[in-house]
């Protein structure tokens, strides 16, 4: 088809016009220069022509002037009258008469001159005519009408030369007007079929450059201009059904991003309600009400296993409805990964079904209905706030376990306290009362007696002091704080005693120690706290703790005192053994050191539990 439109442009082709029109000027030209040429030659000879002519008027005076001397010299006369006859019979002149042609005025002129000179002048000089001056007279007498006739012949061959130069003249006029009418009308055609739509092109051009795909091209012709405007608009057409496919695919990506965007927020924002809320049921109700303002869904429900009471937990948008008996979405969402139906009666809805499980169990589904179908995006927004719900149902889980643990670790703890401490000081009390009863049955000596009695008192006094000393560690610890917490809280207590000043030096690591760990240490440290403020006579005493070798943890509690003895009393002694079986508890070891000049320094080392998992782990 282009190549029957490009053989439609041939002959209405802007270069065929333009060489049609170079063609008309060049033909003009060449007519012109033709003319010129003709009319040039038909010139030729008019000089000599007009020489001639012009010549017999000068030789007839030389005739003259012969015939008017007293004594006419013959010779001479005969050479005047031959060179006259010659210029007169010329064939320049006579070639010129004859081209001019018997209409021409020219020739009767030429008649008459030559008519004069053969009929009346010619026989006046003959030599024996010259004799008689009468024929001399006549000769001289003729003379100024020959010349008259001459001059007339003359002035018809200057008159005939000055026509053709005029010709001439006329003829470049006529072309150098038809050169000029022939551009005037080649530059109107060119500014009606190539200016005027090139402009037209360029003003549509810019403005699809500027973004107006509505412009095109009004010019209609059969020439190369033609076939690119039309060509022009095809593309142009293309081009807008391009930029306006180009132009939705824009709005579906921004539509599609920014469903994305504000899925994302919201999976963001039900994330951050689900981590850090510290009970996130409260919160389910919000994220289902979310869930439908964001999407298309309807009726979106929560369906939470409770296996502790044999039911489910089905909330929904508008109110928590409790405990049900019966959560179908449970049934019908055991094993697929989403499911989807459409129930009898329920018209154009659908029902889709995700579950909320992890790989280690499924804690309930999450449903949800729409009349025109679920969109993928909506899709995958369901699936993510259900993978959401299960690691939080699935935190939650490990979070009370943990809790459990906890509290199991807790109770362990205190009943080993009361076991290692109170219950060992109540059996040696039982003891000492069966003794006191033998001693009291057999009448024995008083000595014996007080001094049984001076055990059960100091029994009693030690036990009373473990059991309040229990007590502030069960207090401190159980408050949730941590170690260095309740340490200070330890060293504010026996400041506030007023025996001497007490500072903490707490320099571990972020490592965390066990609950039974906590106790451990600080009974050991409230123990050497205690042997300190009885026994130590000390106004100052420090407690540090740091790691050692970065696989042990080094406590130490200082004083100025008098520094333990070398055999310390029962007292003392009964001290250091409780620390010595809490040490061995930790599998570590304690150790009792005077400090020259004066003091004593108790020092624990062990190696925690968590540093010793942590190796295992690197190794």
């Amino acid at each position: 088809m282009q190549n029957e439109e490009l053989g439609s442009t041939k002959h209405h082709s802007i270069v065929f016009r333009a060489a049609l029109i170079l063609f008309g000027v060049g033909m003009l030209v060449f007519f012109s220069w033709l003319a010129s040429v003709i009319v040039t030659e038909s010139t030729d000879g008019d000089a000599a022509t007009i020489n001639i002519s012009g010549s017999l008027r000068m030789q007839a005076y030389r005739i003259a002037t012969v015939l008017a001397a007293p004594n006419v010299d013959l010779n001479k006369l005969e050479a005047e009258t031959a060179s006259f006859e010659a210029r007169l019979n010329s064939p320049v002149l006579t070639q010129y008469i004859r081209i001019a042609g018997d209409h021409n005025e020219l020739t009767p002129a030429y008649q008459n001159v030559t008519s004069l000179w053969n009929n009346k002048m010619r026989p006046l000089l003959d030599p024996a005519s010259v004799q008689i001056d009468e024929n001399r007279q006549a000769f001289l007498a003729l003379v100024d009408d020959f010349v008259n006739d001459v001059d007339q012949v003359v002035l018809l061959i200057q008159n005939k030369a000055e026509d053709k130069i005029t010709l001439l003249r006329a003829v470049g006029g006529i072309s150098m007007f038809g050169v000029v009418i022939v551009m005037v009308i080649a530059m109107y055609g060119l500014r009606l079929t190539i200016v005027a739509p090139l402009n037209d092109l360029v003003l549509a051009a810019e403005k699809i450059r500027k973004g107006d795909m509505s412009a095109r091209v009004t010019y209609k012709g059969d020439d190369e201009l033609g076939l690119l405007g039309e060509s022009f608009n095809l593309m142009t057409d293309e081009l807008s059904r391009l930029y306006d496919d180009l132009e939705q695919r824009v709005v579906t990506k921004t539509r599609k991003l920014t469903q994305a965007n504000n899925a994302l927020a919201l999976v963001y924002d039900i994330t951050q309600r689900l981590s850090y809320e510290q009970h996130p049921e409260s919160q389910f109700t919000k994220i289902l009400a979310q869930l439908e303002t964001a999407t298309s869904l309807r009726d979106i429900q929560l369906c939470i296993e409770k296996p502790s009471i044999k039911n489910a937990l089905l909330i929904t948008t508008s109110e928590q409805s409790g405990i049900s008996s019966s959560c179908d979405s449970l049934l019908r969402c055991d094993t697929c990964d989403t499911c989807e139906e459409k129930p009898d009666g329920s018209g154009s809805r659908e029902f889709h079904y995700f579950p909320i499980r992890d790989n280690e169990k499924r804690y309930g589904t999450l449903q949800a209905s729409t009349a025109n179908g679920i969109e993928a995006w909506e899709r995958r927004l369901m699936e993510t706030v259900a993978e959401s719900f299960a690691t939080r149902l699935r935190l939650s889980t490990h979070t009370e376990q943990q809790r459990r643990i906890v509290l199991m670790e807790e109770r362990t703890v205190i009943a080993r306290e009361l076991h290692d401490s109170l219950a060992q000081a109540l059996s040696y009390l039982k003891i000492q009362v069966t003794l006191f009863k033998n001693l009291w049955r057999n009448d024995a000596p008083a000595e014996k007696t007080e001094a049984v009695l001076d055990e059960l008192s100091n029994g009693l006094n030690s036990a009373y002091r473990q059991l309040r000393e229990l007590l502030t560690t069960f207090r401190l610890t159980t408050d949730g704080s941590g170690l260095e917490p309740t340490l200070r809280s330890t060293v504010e207590e026996f400041n506030r005693k007023g025996v001497f000043t007490a500072t903490l030096d707490y320099s571990l690591s972020q490592q965390a120690l066990s609950p039974n760990e906590e106790v451990n240490v600080i009974q050991i440290v409230r123990e050497a706290l205690s042997n300190a403020f009885h026994h130590s006579q000390a106004d100052q005493v420090t407690i540090s703790l740091f790691d050692n070798n970065q696989d042990k943890i080094l406590v130490q509690v200082r004083d100025n005192g008098i520094g333990i003895k070398d055999n310390p009393g029962k007292t003392a002694h009964y001290g250091l053994a409780i620390m010595q079986d809490r040490a061995e508890s930790l599998k570590g070891r304690v150790t009792v050191s005077r400090i020259e000049p004066t003091g004593t320094c108790v020092e624990l080392e062990f190696a925690p539990q968590a540093f010793a998992e942590l190796k295992t782990l690197s190794g």
